[in-house]
């Protein structure tokens, strides 16, 4: 849709898209989870043939170009299911999923206490960051966590 409407261009070579498949899917999943894990300084980094960085399986598992096009152009809802004033629409689908499942598997003892919780964050544009002048984490997203003296 944003290439018909020429708002965006193509990582591809031929400046079209290609079909994205399942096995694309997962390995670019799989890409984001190893990248939280393994940081470097750029995303260039991760495909570069430098002998620094010869141990590196994220050039073999898919290249910089399609990795790129399917970060540009991945998005969650549908243009059109986009709540402008409503802050987590993108992830709602995920909220309501954790708030299910939580209620299915989680089962406290009687002691539990309620507690705040920042999460690290960076982003500046979301609305829902938040500072916190005395805690580790000044900036992130703030929490309200059940803990359960038993479980943790």
């Amino acid at each position: 849709m944003l290439l018909d409407k020429g708002e965006r261009s193509s990582y591809a070579p031929h400046g079209t898209w290609d079909p994205l498949t399942s096995e694309e899917l997962y390995r670019f999943f799989g890409i984001i989870m190893y990248m939280s894990v393994v940081k470097f300084q750029s995303l260039d980094r991760y495909w570069s043939t430098s002998p620094l960085y010869m141990n590196n399986p994220v050039k073999d598992i898919m290249s910089r170009n399609r990795f790129q096009a399917i970060l540009s152009f991945l998005q969650v809802t549908p243009p059109a299911d986009i709540d402008k004033g409503e802050k987590l629409t993108r992830i709602q689908a995920l909220i309501d999923h954790v708030r299910d499942t939580s209620k299915e598997l989680f089962h406290p003892f009687r002691e539990v206490a309620v507690d705040e919780r920042m999460v690290a964050s960076k982003h500046k544009y979301s609305g829902i960051r938040q500072f916190v002048k005395d805690k580790p984490a000044r900036f992130g997203i703030k929490l309200w966590v059940v803990a359960c003296n038993m479980t943790g």
